[in-house]
């Protein structure tokens, strides 16, 4: 029923990332993170935008780098 999509899942991220005005690379790369803890490689533990915020303070202009 979520065709082209596989899953579910599949068609809510992609949902968040277009609403979110989310360029290629930046899709790409969160879609690496999801797949990087989806496959068991590391637990991704932030439950909600607030602890998200909390550790921002400590990122150069709140980005990732």
């Amino acid at each position: 029923p979520w065709e082209p999509f596989q899953t579910w899942l599949d068609f809510e991220v992609t949902e968040i990332a277009l609403e979110a005005a989310m360029t290629k690379d930046q899709t790409n790369w969160l879609f690496d993170l999801i797949c990087h803890s989806a496959c068991g490689k590391e637990v991704f533990t932030l439950q909600t935008m607030m602890k998200s915020v909390h550790f921002g303070k400590w990122l150069p202009n709140g980005s990732h780098q």
